[in-house]
């Protein structure tokens, strides 16, 4: 048997599930100390239960002072096709491209073997990740002479 608990409602920096499946009761509680770990007391349409947080991606972007629509299009980035993340729009979760403008050169030797990168995000500025022969590295847009 599933369980479902659903908000009604949520707040800005929310760190609950807009609809949290479960297959056990959830854990009921009045306050963040009655649940076990990390986990949070979040208030639902069936009152309040012990939820697992929301944890924010850091490659989101800070929404301070901005405001979207205040609705929950995913819960985190799962639920995002791939290249995007789901973030904080100021009110509500949207899946974004965590992909920047520009295209990465053809891949080039580089003397180091690891990841310097995982995606853009984890670049500086305006910087790509991009494959190298030995593995992702943070570079410059390609833009090849026409």
């Amino acid at each position: 048997h599933v369980h479902w608990l659903g908000k009604l409602s949520c707040t800005l920096q929310d760190p609950c599930p807009l609809v949290f499946q479960t297959l056990l009761p959830a854990r009921p509680c009045q306050n963040d100390g009655h649940c076990p770990g990390q986990e949070k007391c979040c208030s639902f349409a069936g009152g309040s239960a012990c939820a697992p947080p929301i944890i924010t991606n850091p490659a989101c972007p800070n929404t301070d002072g901005k405001i979207g629509p205040c609705v929950e299009l995913c819960s985190s980035d799962f639920d995002c096709p791939a290249g995007e993340i789901c973030c904080s729009n100021g009110c509500g979760r949207m899946c974004i491209s965590t992909e920047k403008p520009g295209s990465c050169s053809p891949p080039w030797m580089f003397s180091w073997c690891y990841n310097s990168c995982l995606r853009d995000s984890d670049c500086s500025e305006n910087q790509k990740c991009c494959p190298t022969f030995w593995g992702l590295f943070c570079q410059e847009p390609y833009n090849p002479a026409i």
